[in-house]
């Protein structure tokens, strides 16, 4: 019943129109796209930011959880959650908060729960 209740809210709360829905996924600030040259293109993304770091997991901790950002609250406009790249990186790999590594990741933080 209650997960009837709830898909029921959800129903309701559906934009009046198509320009509301667009207006749920625009974010202010974002940048504009537009086309670049040939040599842009053929260059790929290792020709704008360079080549990836071959060692991808401490590189990914490291920007999730060491970098000037990692503790910066960001919040989810979908749920309206705040959150930081540290804790999601956290929630992803060590998962259920009865884990002990939990639990002392969200103590460490002031934390009780996801």
């Amino acid at each position: 019943a209650v997960l009837w209740d709830e898909a029921k809210a959800i129903a309701e709360e559906m934009p009046a129109n198509t320009a509301e829905l667009v207006d749920k996924f625009k974010q202010d600030g974002c940048f504009e796209m537009s086309y670049g040259s040939i040599s842009t293109f053929f260059g790929g993304l290792e020709g704008l930011i360079g080549p990836p770091d071959p060692k991808m997991l401490p590189r990914m901790v490291y920007e999730h959880c060491n970098s000037d950002d990692s503790r910066q609250p960001i919040v989810a406009t979908n749920y309206m959650t705040t959150t930081t790249p540290e804790i999601e990186w956290l929630f992803v790999t060590v998962g259920r908060a009865a884990d002990p590594r939990a639990v002392a990741a969200l103590a460490a933080r002031g934390l009780t729960t996801w």
